[in-house]
């Protein structure tokens, strides 16, 4: 059964109404709305988890002005996206009120329904580790906080702080794998090293270790996509519980890629929708189509 979404007169969407299948994707030009629009999704989906993560980072939502919640979620100073004629109905409930509402049901701290991986995915990884939430100041949306925090988590205690990344054993399709090697990496391997007091990730190849921020953009746009599908994809942890997520939402997966790494990651998208995940895309090409 198709999940209805529409929303009205918030920020720059004015009318939206989508209808959700096992494979959405979501086509336009930069600053139409998409990436808020499903920001706004994941806020009605998740908004008891959205909550009580904020307060166990010590965030004070109870005392402070009605539309906290969302300066805290979408970013400082974009509480003025919600307007008093701003609508949202998902499935034919009115769910408006959830936008600021901090509010927490009896079920605290419920878990998420939906995985989703930001456009700004890079920063999560920037130096070469996953930062945690705090490492963001409040003008990150909260998507991208939250998925920098999973990465992070997931790499010391759902992978078991292991010395190679990629290749991996057990998570990944032999013919996955395969594709992202010859399309993405040509060979080389994603390693763990400490040298500098700190393990970060490197790529060792040709007898060299290459910092993160010496790949190719592709590469290093790939890294963190490639984290989120471990998360979702292989013997099961439990750090990330993975059947209680509904949707995984990718932004722009083609960012940084060659067309014939663009089909690792659509190979990979069927996979995640064989698995029974709902799939929503945010493009700003037609390739996926």
């Amino acid at each position: 059964m198709a999940d209805s979404f529409s929303v009205k007169d918030f920020g720059p969407i004015k009318n939206a109404d989508v209808r959700f299948e096992d494979l959405t994707i979501l086509i336009g030009p930069q600053a139409s709305g998409k990436s808020l629009f499903l920001e706004l999704f994941k806020l009605v989906k998740d908004h008891d988890n959205i909550v009580s993560t904020l307060k166990k980072y010590n965030y004070i939502l109870g005392k402070t002005p009605a539309l906290s919640l969302p300066e805290y979620y979408f970013g400082e100073g974009l509480s003025s996206l919600i307007r008093q004629s701003t609508e949202v109905v998902a499935n034919g409930r009115n769910l408006t009120k959830k936008l600021t509402s901090t509010a927490v049901r009896a079920s605290y701290g419920s878990h998420e329904s939906v995985f989703y991986v930001p456009a700004q995915r890079i920063l999560s990884i920037s130096d070469g580790r996953p930062k945690n939430f705090m490492e963001f100041d409040l003008s990150t949306p909260y998507v991208l906080r939250f998925f920098s925090e999973t990465l992070r988590v997931f790499l010391q205690g759902g992978l078991g702080n292991p010395e190679v990344i990629f290749p991996m054993k057990l998570r990944l399709k032999n013919s996955v794998k395969d594709s992202i090697n010859s399309t993405i990496f040509h060979n080389g391997k994603v390693i763990m090293d400490q040298s500098g007091g700190q393990r970060k990730m490197k790529l060792s190849i040709d007898g060299m270790k290459l910092p993160f921020m010496t790949w190719s953009a592709g590469q290093k746009e790939f890294m963190p996509l490639l984290l989120a599908i471990y998360c979702l994809t292989g013997p099961p942890t439990s750090v990330v519980r993975r059947d209680d997520y509904k949707w995984v939402i990718i932004e722009e997966p083609e960012m940084g890629l060659h067309p014939k790494a663009i089909e690792s990651v659509i190979i990979e998208v069927i996979e995640l929708m064989q698995q029974g995940f709902k799939v929503i895309l945010s493009t700003h090409s037609s390739i996926f189509i």
